[in-house]
């Protein structure tokens, strides 16, 4: 997903736009802005395998997406779930979010099982 699309898709998440419509060039700023901030969060939690300006990967556009959304919504005057996409939270704020679990899950390598073989001196 390129950063554009990423960004048209969170306005059309929080609803500033309507699908297919294009976003004002401030709205746009505003969330390209959100991005970085998030990206460098994301980076200080080690749960990111691409760089700023890269593409988001197919498989991670979802939670990004979804991160994205929520650090954007004050500004537009929208509600926010952190439950869904707050990066960072703690287990006593209900940490750590959808959004994280998500990007952690596609860091992590599969668990593959083989037997130990019993050493004997």
């Amino acid at each position: 997903m390129t950063k554009t699309d990423l960004y048209r898709r969170v306005l059309e998440d929080l609803r500033v736009v309507a699908v297919g419509e294009s976003a004002p060039a401030e709205y746009v700023q505003l969330v390209a802005e959100r991005y970085i901030s998030l990206y460098n969060t994301m980076v200080e939690k080690h749960i990111v395998s691409w760089g700023v300006t890269e593409d988001i990967p197919d498989e991670a556009a979802l939670a990004v997406t979804a991160a994205l959304a929520f650090v954007s919504a004050i500004p537009f005057n929208k509600p926010a779930n952190p439950a869904v996409g707050a990066i960072a939270l703690t287990a006593a704020q209900g940490g750590p979010s959808w959004a994280e679990r998500q990007l952690r899950a596609l860091l992590t390598t599969p668990y593959v099982y083989t037997r130990a073989c019993p050493e004997y001196f």
